[in-house]
C-alpha cells in the first residue's frame, strides 16, 4: 500500500538518494536495514515494517522508502506500527524517525553480485567478518519435568537480539531454510543425543554457533524473514511456530531476480567447474579436517599439561608438609639422621607455586588455540554445506533428465499418432502440455542452481583466507605461549640447581643431577625469536 496521506519532508528524499544512487532506482533490502537497524526499534518490528512496504518483493521504491520512514519514526513514538497510525497527519508533514546519519550507513550493495556481473561475488572476507557476530551460551539450569533438555541463549550483535532457543527449534528453523534455499550453503546441525555428557554438550554449543554463524554471513542467507523470525520470536514453541509460519515456502528459484535469466548467465565452463566442485571439494574437506585434527590435539595437549602441572603443585605441597604432627613439629622420623629431608621439604615448597604459573600459563594457551580449532572447524563445516549443495545439484540434475526422457517420450507418441493420420486427444494434449511445463521448470531450476553453486564457490574461496588467520594465529601462539612457559621453567632452574647441589653433598644415594660449568642445571635452549603476541579474540 503506498503513502497517501501527510507531507513529505526532505529528509524523506535524502535518504531515498543516499540509499538507491544517483540514479534513483530501487533499494534492496540489505541497504534499507541497514538504516532501519539504527533505529533501536525490536528486529521484529523492523521485519513488519519492510513486509508493509515491500509487498514480497526483494527491493522497494521511493513510495516504499518513505512508507517505511514514516512507520518507524511512529514505532519510536510508541505507537502501533500500521497504516492507520499515519492517518493523524493527514494535513501535516509526516514524521521524522531518530536514525544514524546518513555518511554512517551503508549504500546499497548487491546482496550476492556485482548488477553489471551478476555471476562475480563482490564480498572479500573481512566484509564478510563484518556481517554478524553470534554468541550461543548454555542456559546454566535443563528444562523439563521427566525428560531432560538443553537450552541456549543466542545473540545477535548486528540485530541487537537475544532469544532463547532449544535444539528441536534449530532443527525446524533449519528444515524451513533448506527448503527455502536448496541452491545455497545451509550448512549442517550438529548431531543430536540422548543423554549426553557435558564435554558433547559443549562441542554441540560451538557447533551450533557456527551454524548461526555461517548463516549470518551469508549475503542472501542473513536478511531473510525466516532467519529473522527465529532471532526475534519470543514466544513458546518456537519450532512449531516456525513450521506453521514457513514450511510451506517457495524456494528461491521461485522468487530470485535472476531465476529465469540464469540460463543466459550461465557459461559452459560454469557448467564444466559445477560437474568438477565436488571431487575437488572433498579432498580440500580431508585435508582440513586433518588439520582439525592437530589443533585438536594440540588445544588438549596444553589442557593436559595445564592439569598436570596443577597436580605436581598439589603433590609437591603434600610432599613439603609430610612428616609433619598436627601441631606442626616435625616427627622423629623427619628429623633423623641428617638434614637431607629438610632440605627436599623446602625445596618442593619454593618449587610448588611456580607449577602453578605454569599452569596458569598452558591454560591460557590453550584458551588461544580453541580460538585457532574454532576458525578451521568454521571453514570445515562450510566445505561441507558446499559438498551438500554439490548433492543436492545432481538430484536436480536427475530430476531434469527424467522430465526431458518423459517430454521426448510424449513427443515421439505425438509423431507416431500424427503419422497415421489420426489426432490428439484432449487428454493427451493437456499430457503433453504439462510434461513440456515440467521440462521448462526444471531447466530453469538446473541453470539457476549452477549458477548459485557458481558464486557459492566464490563464497567459499573469499572464506580461504580463514584457514591463513588460522595458521598466523596458530604460529604467534606457539611463539608467545612457549616464550611464556620457557620463562617460567627458566625460573626454576635456581630452585632445582640449588635443592640438587644440597641434596647431593651428603651421603644420600640420590641420583646427582646434570650440571654445567658455573653450577646449577642445565638449561633449555635460548629464548625463541616470537612475531609478538598479536592475539584477537575470533
Amino acid at each position: 500500500m503506498a503513502l497517501t496521506v501527510g507531507r513529505i519532508p526532505s529528509y524523506y528524499r535524502d535518504v531515498f538518494s543516499h540509499l538507491s544512487g544517483s540514479e534513483g532506482g530501487r533499494v534492496n533490502r540489505r541497504a534499507w536495514q541497514s538504516l532501519a537497524d539504527t533505529s533501536s526499534l525490536p528486529p521484529a518490528l523492523i521485519d513488519k515494517v519492510w513486509r508493509a512496504c515491500s509487498r514480497g518483493q526483494d527491493s522497494i521504491g521511493q513510495d516504499g522508502v518513505f512508507k517505511s520512514l514514516a512507520l518507524i519514526a511512529v514505532g519510536q513514538q510508541g505507537k502501533p506500527v500500521e497504516d492507520w497510525a499515519l492517518d493523524a497527519y493527514a494535513d501535516r508533514e509526516l514524521p521524522i524517525p531518530e536514525l544514524a546519519p546518513l555518511q554512517k550507513t551503508v549504500k546499497e550493495e548487491p546482496v550476492t553480485a556485482d548488477t553489471s556481473s551478476p555471476t562475480t561475488f563482490v564480498y572479500r572476507y573481512h566484509d564478510l567478518l563484518k556481517l554478524d557476530t553470534i554468541i550461543v551460551q548454555l542456559v546454566p539450569e535443563k528444562k523439563g519435568m521427566v525428560f531432560k533438555y538443553q537450552e541456549y541463549f543466542v545473540e545477535s550483535k548486528v540485530l541487537r537480539a537475544r532469544v532463547v532457543r532449544r535444539f528441536r527449534d534449530f532443527a525446524a528453523f533449519h528444515e524451513c531454510l533448506l527448503n527455502r534455499y536448496p541452491y545455497r550453503l545451509v550448512p549442517r546441525l550438529p548431531p543430536k543425543k540422548v543423554a549426553a555428557s557435558p564435554l558433547f554438550i559443549e562441542q554441540r554449543r560451538k557447533a551450533l554457533r557456527r551454524f548461526l554463524l555461517l548463516i549470518r554471513r551469508h549475503p542472501v542467507l542473513r536478511d531473510d524473514e525466516i532467519v529473522r523470525y527465529f532471532f526475534s520470536f519470543s514466544g513458546s514453541e518456537v519450532a512449531q511456530h516456525i513450521k506453521e509460519r514457513y514450511k510451506v515456502v517457495a524456494d528461491e528459484s521461485m522468487t530470485n531476480e535472476f531465476a529465469k535469466t540464469a540460463r543466459t548467465h550461465v557459461t559452459k565452463e560454469m557448467v564444466s567447474r559445477a560437474d568438477k566442485a565436488k571431487p575437488q571439494i572433498s579432498s580440500m574437506l580431508h585435508v582440513v579436517d586433518r588439520l582439525l585434527d592437530v589443533v585438536h590435539h594440540m588445544e588438549d595437549r596444553s589442557e593436559a599439561l595445564s592439569k598436570d602441572m596443577k597436580t605436581c603443585e598439589k603433590e609437591l605441597i603434600g610432599l613439603a608438609n609430610m612428616g609433619e604432627t598436627s601441631s606442626g613439629v616435625p616427627s622423629i622420623w623427619s628429623i633423623g639422621g641428617g638434614d637431607l629431608w629438610t632440605h627436599v621439604k623446602k625445596s618442593t615448597r619454593d618449587l610448588s607455586p611456580k607449577f602453578l604459573d605454569i599452569a596458569e600459563k598452558a591454560s591460557e594457551l590453550s584458551k588461544k588455540e580453541v580460538v585457532v580449532t574454532e576458525k578451521v572447524a568454521y571453514f570445515s563445516d562450510m566445505l561441507v554445506a558446499y559438498q551438500d549443495l554439490c548433492e543436492r545439484r545432481e538430484k536436480g540434475h536427475s530430476k531434469h533428465h527424467r522430465a526431458l526422457t518423459k517430454v521426448q517420450t510424449a513427443l515421439k507418441e505425438k509423431d507416431r499418432i500424427t503419422s497415421q493420420g489420426q489426432q490428439l486427444s484432449v487428454e493427451e494434449t493437456d499430457r503433453i502440455e504439462r510434461r513440456d511445463d515440467e521440462l521448462v521448470r526444471a531447466e530453469n531450476k538446473n541453470f539457476f542452481a549452477i549458477f548459485c553453486l557458481h558464486l557459492e564457490a566464490q563464497l567459499v574461496q573469499a572464506n580461504l583466507q580463514l584457514l591463513l588467520d588460522a595458521l598466523h594465529d596458530l604460529v604467534n601462539n606457539q611463539v608467545a605461549g612457549h616464550d611464556q612457559l620457557h620463562s617460567v621453567w627458566q625460573e626454576l632452574i635456581p630452585f632445582v640447581g640449588k635443592g640438587s647441589t644440597s641434596l647431593t653433598s651428603g651421603d644420600s644415594p640420590v641420583l646427582p643431577a646434570k650440571h654445567v660449568a658455573g653450577g646449577g642445571i642445565a638449561s633449555s635452549p635460548p629464548k625463541s625469536q616470537g612475531f609478538g603476541d598479536n592475539y584477537s579474540p575470533w
